[in-house]
């Protein structure tokens, strides 16, 4: 407590007051903190207890000693309350009424301090709720950008590849044709047959080298994406499949088998469980928890059923995960190698 503050005691209870320099402010002050009215302030005495612990009134002269300053605590005490207090009904309803307006004041107070706190706080997150979005719009914007940037480079280098990958193959093909040629008499011919099955065979491993059925989801991914970053829909695909296959049967009592190529595009949770829907609502699991994030799997899909028990061509197949969709579409469809085993190819499935 420092050494211009004093406990006072009143009504049993002691409050910490700062002491000002003379008697009368003093008790002014005592007047407006206790809530005591003027008829009863004239009945308002002060003491302290000296070392002696005898009673000591304070009073003008005595209020600036030291002995008065250097007492534990000071005692207000209220003539009438003594005796048993005022008696006058007019009085006590006096004071309980400049109570209730004391009270209703500081209500009204809180309450405007409390609506005043209340705008201020609102106008605070409002206002960094708009930096915020204004600063994710950024981000997002800068995100797409670079995002549709990144795809156009990666679709000209593909594109560069191909081209100089297809330049080597038709260089290749041309030499080997070149070089038969050459040999090409009434004596050899009989081997041309052979010499350009070997130069398509060759031709076939250069193809495999470079995936063209890969490359086609790849082009199919950038169309894809491209397509719903401006659409403003950011939101891919986790798998992406090639988007038509048409396969070659020779009955159609054959089981249903076919291999397809899976890029996992942006799925991260390899622990999935994924289903292989084949239309009409034929499901099969699919395996799909060794393809990393932007690597390929080829998928062989072998089912004990042959391919008339489950409908029409075309199929349509799609990748789901806890019957959502999570991949594009691929139609699929099977042909008669020898047509006129069973009619044609128009009658396949009717």
């Amino acid at each position: 407590m420092s050494s211009n503050e004093k406990e006072i005691l009143y009504n049993g209870i002691k409050t910490k007051l700062v002491i000002p320099q003379s008697f009368q402010e003093f008790k002014e002050l005592c007047i407006k903190t206790f809530y005591i009215s003027k008829q009863r302030s004239e009945q308002m005495v002060f003491k302290y207890y000296d070392e002696d612990n005898d009673e000591v009134m304070i009073d003008d002269k005595s209020f600036g000693k030291d002995d008065c300053k250097n007492s534990k605590f000071w005692e207000l005490i209220i003539r009438e309350d003594e005796c048993g207090g005022s008696s006058d009904p007019e009085e006590l309803e006096k004071i309980k009424k400049e109570c209730i307006a004391k009270k209703e004041k500081m209500l009204k107070e809180a309450n405007l301090y409390k609506k005043k706190l209340l705008e201020k706080c609102k106008s605070i997150i409002e206002k960094k709720i708009k930096e915020k979005n204004e600063s994710h719009q950024n981000d997002l914007k800068n995100l797409k950008e670079n995002y549709i940037n990144s795809l156009k480079e990666f679709k000209s280098e593909v594109d560069n590849q191909t081209k100089k990958m297809l330049n080597q193959i038709t260089e290749k093909v041309m030499s080997k044709y070149l070089e038969n040629v050459k040999l090409v008499d009434k004596g050899v011919k009989s081997q041309l047959s052979e010499k350009i099955k070997e130069l398509v065979e060759d031709s076939k491993k250069s193809f495999d080298k470079i995936s063209i059925r890969r490359i086609g989801i790849l082009i199919n991914q950038f169309e894809s994406n491209l397509k719903e970053i401006k659409e403003g829909q950011g939101k891919l695909l986790p798998f992406l499949i090639e988007d038509e296959i048409t396969k070659e049967v020779n009955l159609l009592s054959e089981n249903f088998s076919i291999s397809i190529n899976v890029l996992n595009q942006n799925n991260e949770n390899i622990n999935d469980e994924f289903e292989l829907e084949i239309t009409p609502k034929i499901k099969t699991k699919l395996d799909l928890s060794d393809i990393k994030k932007g690597d390929f799997k080829t998928i062989s899909i072998n089912l004990d059923k042959p391919i008339q028990d489950f409908g029409k061509n075309p199929f349509t197949l799609k990748i789901l995960k806890k019957d959502e969709q999570v991949s594009n579409d691929l139609k699929l469809t099977f042909t008669l190698k020898d047509s006129n085993v069973l009619g044609t190819n128009i009658d396949l499935f009717s």
